[in-house]
């Protein structure tokens, strides 16, 4: 048996003492909690991978602001519904200053880490019956096999509607393209009570008007 960083004793006992049967087949929380405790069992630091959390300072101007804001009074009061003005201003203005290309950045890269080219577009400006136009510009040129999206998305939170499913749906059948349907959010759309197996509103999918 190769030496381990951690003697494998040491995490043997601490999977049982929470006991996990099979370790394989742990929580996130689990793991974790087994990891924390053979740190501090062992001194020996781990480096965790379970959550982004990036360890670096705050931007002093966010700081500032915050204070100036607390000093202001904000804390007397709750948040407007339509949001702060100039925070949202300032936003839009930062999105459209770095951030170009809208996507989920999981999903372009596993298809970079393939190698497989992509291309993408922001739904915002084309709900309803402006989707198959712009969709279709796509479609036609003969080179995309398939369609990705979440449906809730994130991070937007937008949520197709059944036509706009409809018409994503009838441009699959014409084209032949199969459509990838990211449900990583099912039935979060809260509007409708989407609970009840079997029963009516179910989870609106494309499926419901293409079979790719």
């Amino acid at each position: 048996m190769k030496p381990t960083p951690i003697k494998k004793e040491v995490v043997d006992k601490l999977i049982a003492d929470f006991g996990i049967q099979d370790f394989s087949k742990a929580t996130i929380r689990e793991v974790k909690q087994v990891a924390a405790f053979a740190e501090k069992e062992s001194g020996v630091e781990f480096i965790k991978m379970e959550m982004g959390i990036p360890g670096l300072p705050a931007a002093q101007v966010g700081v500032k602001a915050q204070i100036k804001a607390l000093e202001d009074g904000i804390a007397s009061m709750y948040p407007d519904i339509q949001g702060y003005p100039e925070l949202k201003k300032q936003a839009s203005r930062f999105v459209k200053a770095f951030i170009i290309d809208p996507g989920f950045p999981i999903q372009k890269m596993q298809l970079q880490v393939q190698g497989v080219k992509y291309i993408t577009f922001d739904v915002y400006e084309y709900r309803g019956e402006k989707l198959r136009d712009k969709l279709e510009s796509y479609l036609k040129n003969g080179n995309i096999c398939a369609v990705v999206y979440s449906n809730p998305n994130n991070p937007s939170w937008i949520c197709f509607t059944d036509e706009e499913l409809k018409i994503i749906g009838d441009l699959a059948n014409k084209y032949d393209t199969i459509i990838m349907e990211d449900l990583a959010y099912f039935a979060m759309d809260f509007r409708k009570d989407l609970s009840k197996p079997f029963e009516p509103p179910y989870q609106p999918s494309v499926a419901h008007y293409t079979d790719n």
